[in-house]
């Protein structure tokens, strides 16, 4: 076997990760369920919470507004430079882990539709780095309408409750 696809063996087939915004401590269940089958089906799969790590970036520092730059309606506040610079660093590092592990597939989970700004964000970042995964994206926060509009963006979509 050559190098080449000795790597390829070893190539994670997929990330599931959760976007904010959800409530700190109500943890969506659909990561785990959906790894829980994959991973029965034979496929190598990592859950990552990204919606945790806001509070665990912002929790002494601006929590309830970094928290609120990701609903749908946060586009009625004025957010600090500072803190907008701080939220797309902490999303720049999503990137920076979801790269690293190198999947076949980043599957992203839209709960709602408060998690379409940070869908929106890591998109637009992940389209710019070189990569070869695939981007799928999945939940109750999908429209037909919002698809089209990211549509560059992604490989596959399920709209609703994917698991």
């Amino acid at each position: 076997m050559d190098v080449e696809r000795a790597l390829a063996s070893k190539r994670l087939d997929c990330i599931i990760a959760s976007l904010p915004f959800m409530e700190y401590y109500l943890p969506p269940a659909a990561p785990a369920v959906l790894k829980g089958h994959l991973e029965s089906k034979g496929f190598t799969v990592k859950t990552i919470d990204f919606n945790i790590t806001v509070k665990e970036t912002f929790e002494n520092d601006n929590l309830p507004l970094a928290s609120a730059f990701f609903h749908e309606n946060h586009g009625l506040l004025n957010f600090e430079k500072s803190l907008v610079d701080k939220i797309h660093k902490l999303i720049d590092s999503w990137v920076d882990k979801l790269l690293e592990l190198n999947p076949r597939f980043i599957g992203l989970g839209v709960f709602s539709v408060d998690s379409k700004k940070a869908c929106e964000i890591l998109l637009e970042k992940l389209q710019a780095k070189n990569h070869n995964s695939k981007v799928l994206i999945g939940g109750m926060g999908l429209t037909d309408e919002w698809v089209d509009s990211i549509r560059n963006k992604i490989d596959y979509y399920i709209i609703g409750e994917g698991e």
